[in-house]
């Protein structure tokens, strides 16, 4: 199978330590991410999913979701946005290099590390808004962070026609509901990522992010039946602490503190 670089004259060389564990894994059966590692170095391969008929049904089609990605991620790269950049490509393939650790897994544990990339993230997220760009899906668990900046890593909900504010504020419900939904309540990293995000993006995402909590208003109250007999779940949880911080218009000031908590 072949693989090309990309065509810019900033593109990051592949070490040949990496390309040939890049050529031996693209000889192996596909799997949708694998992280490849030689001589200290990393990147991170993704593959279309062979998925049964039930799988396709409820994940869509994984061949469009890499063509939507890889588009994605040229025209944001092209315009410096926050996005790790294609190394290597081919017809079903595409390869990222390791851009640091996922924030999901930061916010596991408390620590300021975590408060910083969060920061970072909405930081990353105002960038894209500003610059006219929706994500579609920037959960936490999708942004990498190395210690002074967020990168975005998976773009598979990405399409250049969602440019509004109603797209930018729908991004910021899900980024907050992604934190929320690993920390199960509103501290010091929620504030974090809101002040990130509201001292570098344009107010009318926000508006529109607070727009939505009306609108899913019912969800909130869905949700809270649902914790009846699912408390444990993360997801179910976030919703209405979402609701919460949106409505309440956290992050008026830029301080990190409890307000509207």
């Amino acid at each position: 199978m072949s693989i090309s670089s990309p065509s810019s004259a900033e593109a990051v060389v592949l070490p040949t330590a990496l390309r040939h564990a890049l050529q031996q894994a693209l000889s192996e059966p596909p799997q949708r991410v694998r992280r490849l590692h030689a001589d200290g170095q990393a990147l991170w391969l993704k593959q279309p999913e062979r998925l049964n008929w039930r799988w396709r049904l409820q994940k869509g089609n994984s061949k469009r979701a890499l063509e939507r990605e890889r588009r994605g991620l040229h025209l944001l790269a092209s315009t410096r946005m926050p996005v790790a950049p294609i190394v290597a490509e081919g017809e079903t393939f595409l390869a990222t290099p390791d851009v640091g650790k996922p924030i999901k897994r930061l916010l596991r544990t408390q620590s300021e590390q975590g408060v910083a990339a969060c920061a970072a993230a909405g930081v990353a997220l105002a960038t894209l808004h500003g610059a006219g760009f929706s994500h579609g899906r920037p959960g936490i668990r999708d942004i990498c962070w190395d210690g002074a900046q967020a990168t975005f890593i998976d773009l598979e909900w990405f399409s250049s026609r969602r440019h509004r504010n109603a797209h930018f504020g729908l991004d910021v419900f899900l980024f907050l509901h992604s934190i929320l939904a690993v920390k199960r309540q509103i501290g010091p990293e929620l504030y974090a990522a809101v002040a990130g995000y509201r001292q570098h993006a344009p107010s009318e995402a926000w508006a529109a992010a607070r727009t939505w909590a009306w609108w899913l208003a019912g969800l909130g109250r869905l949700s809270v039946w649902i914790q009846t007999w699912r408390p444990d779940t993360g997801d179910v949880v976030a919703i209405p602490h979402t609701l919460q911080v949106l409505r309440n218009d956290v992050g008026r000031s830029t301080h990190y503190d409890n307000e509207g908590a």
